[in-house]
């Protein structure tokens, strides 16, 4: 990855990313989690958005990426950073008031077929719910690895980004049943770091400008009950 592209990266987070959550509804002194922060470049723009009064919860299953948080912190002398290792399964031993909660990227994680990503993420959408403060916000962006899924009847399909955002997910409706009303769009505000970040993709990307990367919109929804 050439050190270009690096420069690129830190400047987005010190000044685009900073105004892209600021208009997703992220404040001053609110308590942030970013669900699956992988490489955190969501993590460092919130911290610069809450200050030093409150805490950004950066939440990830794998060892080496909270390690990685935790090296970037020590070097740049942040304390306002939370490392911690949860997964869904272990998020209900989670018990602190949020106020807002990052989660780019992951839906598709949670299981290959429709439905069963259906469940597992309508699980984890209360678990958010049951965090966040009344007035609170779910922050949520998805990328092309939602067209790519296991159809109970056709087998792996491949559709159209719009397609499964609208018809087969049908994430607006789906999300805002389980407690959560549509607030704003964030247009192209989601930039989508994960092919040129885990270890095993970097030399493949080494070539890759930031202005290659993928960009879709940010859907923020607010807590309504």
């Amino acid at each position: 990855m050439s050190s270009d592209f690096i420069k690129d990266i830190y400047k987005w987070e010190s000044d685009e990313a900073v105004k892209t959550l600021n208009e997703c509804g992220m404040k001053t002194e609110m308590t942030v989690m970013d669900f699956g922060c992988g490489a955190p470049h969501y993590v460092f723009p919130a911290s610069q958005i809450i200050g030093n009064t409150s805490f950004v919860y950066a939440v990830d299953k794998n060892k080496w990426i909270i390690e990685l948080v935790q090296k970037r912190m020590m070097n740049e002398g942040i304390t306002n950073i939370k490392p911690i290792r949860l997964t869904d399964k272990t998020i209900k031993k989670f018990n602190e008031p949020l106020q807002f909660i990052m989660y780019y990227d992951m839906f598709h994680i949670m299981g290959n077929r429709i439905d069963s990503r259906l469940i597992g993420n309508e699980k984890l959408f209360h678990e958010f719910n049951r965090l966040l403060s009344n007035g609170g916000i779910l922050s949520f962006a998805v990328y092309w690895e939602v067209t790519r899924m296991q159809d109970p009847v056709k087998g792996w399909i491949t559709i159209p980004y719009e397609e499964a955002f609208n018809e087969h997910y049908k994430f607006i409706p789906f999300i805002e049943s389980c407690g959560f009303k549509l607030k704003n769009i964030v247009k192209n505000g989601g930039v989508h770091f994960d092919e040129i970040e885990f270890k095993l993709n970097l030399k493949k990307y080494k070539d890759i400008n930031f202005s290659d990367l993928e960009r879709r919109d940010i859907y923020n929804f607010i807590k309504v009950y």
